[in-house]
């Protein structure tokens, strides 16, 4: 199984909002597609037994227009709960992980995932966001009528101990993305949500780095 591995290098400060799964439209079916436009799908997933961030998002942009659009699985700010489409789901390597499916309608053009935030809300109050250093550019195209899957994007924390009042408390501290293709599980998921879509017309394209990206991402198998 292919993957590639995004590693994070710096934070912001950002604010959370409340709970929701990565974006999916209420309605979808064979009508949204068209020459126009595309649906690119994929899905979100962390490691069920390991410290989670409140909530992560993938960044994209038109890179023509700078239409921008993101991904964002959040979890609730009072019980710290996500909503997951699946649960302690094993991948065949002895980890479970936890994670959802998202969908996006896009117009016809070129594109490129450009960034992400991982944010998290520590347990004295202190807020702080993981993103890359620096914008950099992952480009993929929707074409029209077209369902393009661009990979599980499964995040790998960092963590260290905290000793906070007393209490050693584990803490994040970045970590890394790795881009599995788990194509037959999300669109199987995704055909029984919305029924009517050609799933089976997919076109997995995991995003794959440029040679000058080899520093924020690995590949690997």
């Amino acid at each position: 199984m292919k993957l590639l591995t995004l590693i994070f290098l710096t934070c912001v400060a950002l604010l959370t909002g409340c709970a929701a799964k990565p974006p999916l439209p209420e309605t979808l079916g064979v009508q949204d597609l068209n020459a126009k436009q595309g649906i690119l799908i994929g899905s979100l997933s962390r490691p069920s037994n390991k410290i989670a961030f409140n909530s992560y998002t993938l960044l994209f942009r038109n890179i023509d227009s700078d239409e921008s659009y993101e991904v964002t699985a959040r979890s609730d700010p009072m019980s710290g709960r996500f909503v997951d489409d699946f649960v302690n789901l094993d991948t065949g390597n002895g980890q479970l992980v936890n994670g959802s499916q998202f969908a996006i309608i896009m117009p016809v053009g070129r594109y490129e995932m450009y960034n992400f935030r991982l944010h998290r809300m520590e347990p004295s109050g202190d807020s702080t966001t993981y993103s890359a250093k620096s914008d950099f550019s992952i480009p993929f195209e929707i074409n029209g009528g077209e369902i393009k899957y661009i990979g599980e994007f499964r995040n790998v924390p960092n963590t260290f101990m905290h000793s906070w009042l007393g209490i050693e408390t584990e803490m994040l501290a970045g970590g890394s993305w790795d881009v599995y293709d788990g194509s037959v599980r999300d669109k199987d998921r995704l055909k029984g949500r919305f029924p009517t879509v050609p799933w089976d017309t997919t076109k997995v394209e995991l995003l794959a780095p440029a040679p000058n990206l080899m520093m924020l991402i690995r590949r690997g198998k």
